[in-house]
């Protein structure tokens, strides 16, 4: 399902509150933890990447996941419209990110081997012309790695808007398994793979995630149907035009 929004502005809502107290205790702070989880998830998408290449990471943040490929031999590039988020990866980590939104970085067309999106598709009143912008900035057989809400999984069908993670203004658009492959195969993507990397259980300390990224055995049988987020791999298609 999509949520459709006309009035949004990202910059005030993606501000250094939001990092600090607000929606994140301290973004910052936890850095060292949100790299060694991004390091996980590489490990479960490592076979579908090249070697090296240029990487754009959009919704970049702090950076942490950009620093990290760079680390590793890719040529890094972010986009983040949070000004404090993307100060802090220009600044501190001396990151090449271009504080805006990714159409008006205005990169080259066929431009990058790899592109991702952590958890940011789901931030997106315009998905669709930022997938439709992500498959114009990628050679052919590029790849798109998107992790986002599963509205489908169990808990989101039962809990509805009662979910955890159904959080509007902050989540704007919700997908399926199905949903998220219609958008991506209607901007000219093909599926390589979709897997479930988390949930959300409520214990006595509240709402607590479930990683699934160490277990391919927890991914096929709790995955199957406990997959409040997934992680899609795609590869640009030769299309010139999308179908949207």
């Amino acid at each position: 399902m999509f949520a459709s929004v006309t009035q949004f502005d990202a910059k005030r809502t993606y501000d250094e509150a939001y990092f600090s107290g607000g929606i994140y205790r301290d973004y910052i702070e936890e850095g060292p933890i949100r790299t060694r989880l991004f390091k996980k998830k590489l490990g479960l998408i490592n076979k579908y990447l090249p070697r090296h290449g240029r990487l754009l990471d959009i919704g970049c943040a702090a950076g942490f996941f950009l620093k990290l490929v760079n680390d590793i031999g890719y040529d890094g590039y972010g986009v983040e419209v949070s000004e404090y988020a993307a100060r802090y990866a220009q600044e501190a980590l001396r990151l090449n990110v271009f504080n805006g939104t990714l159409r008006d970085a205005h990169f080259a067309n066929d431009f990058f081997e790899v592109v991702t999106m952590w958890d940011v598709l789901e931030h997106l009143p315009d998905f669709r012309d930022v997938l439709t912008e992500c498959h114009r900035v990628l050679r052919t057989g590029g790849i798109l790695v998107v992790e986002t809400l599963n509205a489908g999984s169990l808990s989101g069908r039962v809990l509805g808007r009662k979910w955890h993670l159904f959080a509007p203004p902050y989540h704007l658009s919700y997908f399926t398994r199905d949903t998220l492959r219609i958008a991506l195969e209607k901007t000219g993507f093909t599926i390589l793979t979709i897997m479930p990397v988390q949930t959300y259980v409520r214990t006595l300390r509240g709402v607590q995630p479930v990683r699934y990224f160490s277990s391919s055995w927890l991914r096929g049988t709790l995955g199957r149907m406990l997959d409040d987020v997934v992680l899609v791999v795609s590869s640009k298609r030769n299309d010139e035009q999308s179908d949207y």
